[in-house]
């Protein structure tokens, strides 16, 4: 084997790596230990999302007590449906799990059955967008919302 073949990373008969193949592997394998090392000391990955304050009951308030339904908005938000047993009114909410402490478009949407209009809360949002809320005792609801292009809406839920 000649030097130019080793200084461009050629395997010799023994299989060992030469040269400059040998220094970007061992660079590679460095570079992804300090990495892995980051992640760990600092628990800050690509897909870790900031802590929001808020939840969905905090933001519709304590009489929502029961969490009718909820859907993951491709990991982006969480949208929930609550409602209060003692006024009849359901809560709709978008909570944010990304862009958290950010504005962004954040939007939460809720529909009464036999209502022709939606009611929404949309803007630019750090934490949450909603709440949203219509009285809605012994009748079906559909909510819906959307987070950093994800958006999403429901059938008929809630029917009491």
């Amino acid at each position: 084997m000649t030097f130019l073949e080793r200084r461009a990373g050629s395997a010799d008969d023994s299989g060992q790596q030469h040269g400059a193949g040998r220094d970007r592997a061992t660079a590679a394998v460095a570079a992804l230990g300090i990495a892995t090392s980051l992640v760990l000391l600092t628990g800050a990955g690509p897909a870790e999302a900031a802590n929001n304050p808020y939840s969905a009951r905090s933001v519709c308030g304590s009489s929502y007590t029961v969490h009718v339904a909820s859907h993951d908005l491709g990991g982006k938000a969480r949208l929930h449906l609550l409602y209060s047993p003692s006024s009849g009114y359901n809560c709709s909410v978008t909570i944010k799990t990304t862009k958290v402490g950010t504005p962004s478009t954040t939007e939460a949407w809720l529909l009464v059955s036999g209502h022709r209009n939606w009611k929404y809360d949309k803007g630019s949002y750090k934490y949450y967008a909603g709440p949203v809320k219509s009285y809605a005792r012994h009748t079906c609801v559909a909510y819906a919302g959307g987070h950093a292009g994800v958006n999403w809406t429901s059938g008929w839920v809630g029917c009491r």
